[in-house]
């Protein structure tokens, strides 16, 4: 009997509704949980009948009917039939929309869009205002020193009207004609088990300064929509390639 309990891998304890009076049965039970304690051995309960009342150090096994042969072959074997969970939105599929701008001139620029790697749009000769030859970090503080006087509220409804003209001026630019309807259906696409990601690549510093998360499409942000995230401006490699 200790060689059995000792060397098992998978324990079986059948109960009925009739009280097991047996102190070799108690010390039996106790033997196997100690193991699956220990080493992790699987114990599993089955009731003869409906009325049983398993133990508590029992109660969060699996417990399976005596009827329940298959079930309990499969228990024994440690086979786990139940369906697979379906993927959650951690690990959902990003489709990546990459828009590489490129220097084509003065304040001119050259836009091209890609989806998953493959383009889809082409915008050239796009022109580039002064207002958005700045970096974002210089417009907030142009911005801040010119409205730093006056209640806090009209200060920040001046810097978030400045804000979005900025928002729209950019967007203006960046998603013109093709590029703005090719964005604006890839947003539209996205569902429970998709988002997308913007990608803004480029080889000027300037242009990699430019703040993209501001930049509206149909009057919003898309880096602010659900669903939607933005990667770091990087610099273009193919675009330096070209210039040089």
């Amino acid at each position: 009997m200790n060689e059995g309990l000792d060397d098992c891998h998978v324990g079986l304890v059948f109960f009925s509704s009739r009280e097991a009076k047996g102190a070799w049965f108690g010390n039996e039970v106790s033997a196997l949980i100690c193991r699956r304690n220990d080493e992790g051995i699987r114990v599993i309960p089955v009731l003869i009948d409906d009325k049983v009342v398993v133990p508590g150090l029992l109660k969060p096994l699996a417990r399976r009917s005596i009827d329940q042969f298959e079930q309990i072959v499969d228990a024994i074997q440690g086979v786990d039939r139940k369906p697979k969970v379906g993927p959650t939105t951690a690990t959902r599929r990003l489709k990546r929309f990459t828009l590489r701008i490129a220097n084509a001139g003065e304040g001119v620029i050259d836009l091209t869009a890609r989806l998953d790697g493959e383009e889809v749009a082409r915008e050239t000769g796009v022109g580039l205002t002064a207002q958005l030859s700045r970096s974002y970090a210089e417009f907030i503080q142009g911005h801040t020193k010119v409205i730093d006087r006056g209640p806090a509220e009209a200060q920040h409804a001046t810097l978030s009207r400045a804000l979005v003209d900025l928002g729209d001026a950019l967007g203006g630019v960046l998603f013109t004609e093709s590029i703005g309807r090719t964005l604006s259906a890839s947003l539209k696409d996205i569902g429970a088990a998709e988002g997308l990601e913007l990608c803004f690549e480029a080889a000027d510093p300037v242009l990699l300064a430019l703040p993209f998360e501001a930049a509206r499409l149909d009057g919003s942000a898309p880096a602010l929509r659900s669903g939607v995230s933005v990667r770091p401006p990087s610099p273009s490699t193919r675009s330096r390639s070209s210039s040089a």
